[in-house]
């Protein structure tokens, strides 16, 4: 059985939550965009789609500050563009329909993977970048 450490100084509290909340509503964002079929015309910045793209967006990178503030940013990072593309490539199946097939499915896999191999990599060391944030 799996257990979640969800204490104050959890690794699932500073990391995990918020870079899922970060990629989440980046994933809308783009959706948004998506649905409101903008053509970037002038009247298009003022639609309600493109208003709350660009809010989530926003959103998105605030918290993202919050977690590249506290790990590093090559994994956090890498882990946020992983987990959008997963996302965005689930929203195009699921929403619009786009066509799915095995070349995609397996550059995904490599995408996830190989994210998910440095970040689960034993030996992981940070040492280099506590003594860059240690300076200033």
């Amino acid at each position: 059985m799996i257990r979640l450490n969800i204490t104050k100084n959890s690794k699932f509290i500073k990391f995990l939550l918020p870079l899922l909340v970060a990629v989440l509503s980046f994933a809308l964002s783009d959706l948004l965009l998506k649905v409101g079929n903008i053509e970037f015309e002038l009247g298009s910045f003022l639609s309600s789609f493109f208003i709350i793209a660009i809010f989530l967006a926003f959103f998105s990178k605030i918290i993202m500050g919050y977690v590249l503030a506290k790990n590093p940013l090559g994994i956090s990072e890498g882990i946020f563009i992983a987990l959008a593309v997963l996302l965005a490539f689930i929203f195009g199946i699921w929403i619009f329909q786009e066509n799915f097939n095995a070349l995609k499915l397996i550059g995904l896999i490599f995408l996830i993977g190989g994210i998910l191999l440095t970040f689960f990599k034993k030996g992981n060391n940070y040492k280099n970048e506590d003594k860059i944030k240690n300076k200033n």
